[in-house]
């Protein structure tokens, strides 16, 4: 299949430039620039990785949990398991 009319020009047009020592690339044209979104009322949390052994029964129901919470409320693994520990502090009644 041949290239169409248009594209031929812009081939040639992008070789006479390059020949010439000009730049083929457009400077000015916009770029995608890709933006990380983060909440501006969630504060950084520094994590530290702590393995924990899981009931592979609890695994599967904790995976629905944070599935179904990450769409309501936004909040990932980590962020219930904090909740979950803090629960846990509050019925052994430790600070």
């Amino acid at each position: 299949m041949s290239q169409p009319d248009w594209m031929k020009k812009e081939d040639n047009r992008a070789s006479k430039q390059a020949g010439k020592g000009q730049e083929v690339a457009n400077p000015t044209a916009p770029r995608l620039v890709k933006e990380k979104k983060i909440a501006p009322s969630t504060p950084k949390i520094e994590r530290t990785l702590k393995g924990f052994r899981v009931d592979k029964n609890l695994i599967a129901k904790f995976d629905v949990l944070v599935a179904e919470q990450k769409t309501k409320s936004g909040k990932n693994g980590p962020t219930l398991i904090d909740e979950a520990l803090e629960l846990l502090f509050t019925k052994y009644k430790k600070s």
